[in-house]
C-alpha cells in the first residue's frame, strides 16, 4: 500500500534529469535547467532539445548550432542557428558532447559538473 501510495505521490512530479546542474570545458559551458541546454561557446552557440538520458549515461538530441565570427554582427541575420543533432554520454561528474552540425566539421567537448569557466570570446 506505501508502493502505491508513494508511486501516486511522485507520478505527479517532474523527475530531475541526470544532466541537471552547469558543466564546463575549455572554452566551454553548459547549462540544464529545467529541461533546457544552452551550450555557450567562445565562438558558437547551440540550444539543444532535452535529451532523454538511458541507464549507461548515453543520449542523443536535435537543436541548433551557431558559429559566430570576430567583429560585428550582420543586422539581417536570423540569429537562430543551423540544425544539429548533439550525441552525448554521462559518466558520473564527466559529460563528453558531440556536436554534429548540418553543415560544417562536428565537434566534441569534454565537460565537467560544476567546473567554472573563463569564457574568451571569438575575436
Amino acid at each position: 500500500m506505501f508502493g502505491i501510495c508513494l508511486a501516486a505521490a511522485l507520478g505527479g512530479m517532474a523527475m530531475a534529469s541526470p544532466l541537471a546542474g552547469r558543466y564546463g570545458g575549455d572554452g566551454a559551458r553548459l547549462d540544464v535547467r529545467a529541461g533546457r541546454l544552452h551550450l555557450d561557446l567562445a565562438c558558437a552557440q547551440a540550444i539543444i532539445g532535452t535529451p532523454q538520458v538511458d541507464a549507461r549515461g548515453n543520449f542523443t538530441a536535435t537543436g541548433s548550432y551557431q558559429t559566430a565570427n570576430g567583429g560585428p554582427d550582420r543586422v539581417d541575420e536570423s540569429g537562430r542557428g543551423n540544425p544539429a543533432h548533439f550525441v552525448g554520454r554521462l559518466t558520473g561528474d564527466r559529460l563528453t558532447l558531440e556536436i554534429i552540425p548540418a553543415t560544417g566539421e562536428p565537434v566534441t567537448l569534454h565537460l565537467d559538473r560544476n567546473r567554472t569557466v573563463k569564457m574568451v570570446r571569438c575575436l
